[in-house]
């Protein structure tokens, strides 16, 4: 089991100077009698009441972290606040990290080419019936992973090098405009132990970059690992292992799609 350390991470006030977080989360920490602070393990109702006391000041101090760009206690509150509302079989409320800007760089999504999260390739998901994607190995969730055949496709059909790097993950950046805040938490949240199969999973698979330095596939393990290393000063050391296929991003989710739509991986459903 792995814990969340997230005591005296510190929050941005309304003049712009860091207060330190640490009084709030101590009484988070004792209202939650430390179980919502183990994230494979459900909120405990003898802390109900407790956690409704402070649910107002915990949907005020995310709004504080998203005003200023505090990018690990956004994720942290956002985590929190989604799991209270499927704990109460609510809706769960979510948040667009695109929203987010980190000083001096691009992150998350400044330069991005517009394209909507439910309108971008899918490498890896539900295969379709009667498709070269049906053949292929499923996961827990009945999905297949189809990014070995998608470089395949792009080598021998199309005729695209591909290289493999390590690339400044701040240098890189997002082709869609959408980047799930919710998913960004708990990934990065499942990777907090580096000798973790979770972490060797998500933070060393190689995510697919296009020539002028765009994702295409893995938006959401780039934003989880950019967070990661935000929240311990590490941004700048930084770099992600990549497959850069050699061609523009925009043709390469033209040939993204056809790929997806040839080899049978189901669309996106949205956000």
């Amino acid at each position: 089991m792995i814990t969340i350390g997230i005591m005296g991470l510190g929050i941005v006030d309304n003049k712009g100077f860091f207060m330190n977080m640490s009084s709030f989360w101590k009484r988070l920490w004792t209202s939650y009698a430390l179980s919502a602070f183990f994230f494979t393990v459900p909120l405990i109702s003898s802390a109900d009441n407790a956690y409704a006391l402070l649910n107002q000041e915990l949907r005020e101090q995310f709004e504080k972290a998203t005003q200023y760009n505090d990018v690990p206690n956004t994720l942290l509150l956002l985590k929190l606040i989604v799991d209270d509302a499927i704990r109460k079989g609510d809706k769960a409320p979510d948040y667009n990290l695109c929203k987010l800007h980190v000083k001096d760089t691009h992150l998350f999504c400044e330069g991005n080419r517009g394209i909507k999260r439910v309108n971008m390739p899918q490498l890896s998901g539900i295969p379709l019936p009667n498709t070269p994607a049906d053949n292929l190995p499923r996961n827990q969730r009945n999905e297949v992973d189809a990014t070995n055949n998608f470089a395949e496709y792009l080598e021998n059909k199309k005729q695209y090098k591909i290289t493999e790097e390590s690339v400044p993950a701040a240098s890189l950046k997002a082709t869609q405009n959408e980047i799930v805040g919710s998913k960004v938490a708990y990934i990065w949240l499942a990777t907090q132990d580096p000798e973790s199969d979770s972490y060797k999973t998500i933070i060393e698979s190689p995510i697919f970059i296009s020539q002028d330095n765009y994702v295409l596939d893995g938006h959401h393990r780039w934003a989880a690992a950019v967070a990661r290393a935000i929240s311990q000063g590490a941004l700048s050391k930084l770099v992600m292992k990549a497959k850069r296929v050699h061609v523009g991003i925009d043709q390469l989710v033209k040939d993204a799609n056809e790929f997806a739509r040839i080899f049978g991986i189901k669309e996106e459903a949205g956000l």
